[in-house]
């Protein structure tokens, strides 16, 4: 659980890398937005402008994975047209996700999506001004859920082409948080910038999303899946009615099925698995837990346990092991 920063307004055209690999990759959020009313709109003496890329259009090359996309975002300040090559944008796709890998709770998918505002060449190195956002991906009651990651994030991102126009990360900067975030960010942005990055735009905020996103939908895809993609706070949660006390001490002990009514899936071994958690009222303070673990293809059950809930205390744990996962060893209450 770490940060939720925030970035907003000005015109450019913006640029973002969709997709998704059918693999696991390696969450949390802090927040801040900052405004100033006195901006310069003079643009740095050197900035690389490349072709617009109109909105929708796809790149006219063959790409495989990410597609190129760009859009523009309109304010009351004069536009400012920056555009990048399909590698340049690539590798800030790239440093997103490997910049954030292993920050976050884990998920089954990550995803990405920036705005490239602009670029400055530096010798023999490109500065790229971005805003960014990052999520993890993952199922909860058939939903695929960002489970977590960041909100909007301003970012310069430092690349160094190479021999055969790939590129390197030589540098990767971010807003310091807390205390220092506004002086930070005015160091790390140029004035013409500045307004953007320091007050986030709900256009930008949704670009962003909707790009972080479709790396889940190709990821959806890539597996044969169809499920509704969202936020954590788009799912209707019911919990069992037990006392806290008890939930803790049932779920710090089973860990992997969800504290709430409902279902979490894991990939392990190659093999999907449904862990699903169910709840019985049956009146005078009694009830009982169910938790079931059995394989998403064929609903073969391979675990349940019982807990009992007499008077609002814990009376027994039942537990039965229906098939043994390779070597996996599962220890009994």
């Amino acid at each position: 659980m770490k940060r939720i920063l925030s970035a907003l307004i000005i015109s450019t055209v913006v640029v973002f890398a969709a997709g998704c690999s059918a693999k696991s990759s390696d969450e949390p959020e802090t927040s801040g937005t900052m405004t100033e009313n006195a901006v310069s709109e003079a643009a740095p003496e050197e900035s690389l402008k490349l072709n617009v890329v109109s909105e929708g259009q796809e790149d006219a090359e063959t790409n495989d994975s990410p597609q190129l996309r760009a859009a523009s975002a309109q304010t009351d300040m004069e536009s400012i047209s920056v555009a990048v090559s399909k590698e340049v944008d690539s590798a800030v796709a790239k440093a997103i996700l490997d910049q954030n890998k292993g920050s976050y709770i884990k998920g089954e998918c990550s995803g990405e999506g920036h705005i490239i505002m602009d670029v400055a060449n530096e010798s023999n190195s490109l500065k790229v001004y971005t805003l960014t956002m990052y999520g993890e991906y993952g199922f909860i009651n058939d939903m695929f859920i960002k489970i977590s990651g960041s909100g909007v994030i301003p970012a310069v991102i430092s690349l160094q082409e190479g021999m055969d126009d790939s590129y390197t990360v030589i540098g990767y900067e971010e807003p310091e948080d807390g205390s220092g975030y506004t002086a930070s960010l005015k160091e790390l942005f140029p004035a013409h910038i500045y307004s953007r990055v320091s007050s986030i735009s709900d256009s930008d905020r949704s670009y962003l999303t909707n790009a972080e996103r479709q790396y889940a939908r190709d990821y959806l895809a890539s597996i044969g899946r169809s499920a509704k993609t969202g936020e954590y706070s788009d799912v209707d949660f019911q919990y069992p009615d037990i006392p806290e006390d008890i939930k803790k001490t049932i779920f710090d002990r089973y860990w992997e099925y969800p504290d709430w009514i409902g279902t979490t899936e894991a990939v392990e071994n190659g093999v999907r698995y449904v862990y699903e958690t169910q709840w019985k009222d049956y009146g005078n303070n009694d009830s009982m837990v169910y938790l079931t673990k059995y394989v998403y293809d064929t609903g073969e059950i391979i675990r349940t346990i019982n807990v009992h809930i007499d008077n609002g205390v814990i009376e027994s744990s039942e537990e039965k092991v229906l098939k043994i996962i390779g070597t996996t060893q599962i220890e009994k209450p």
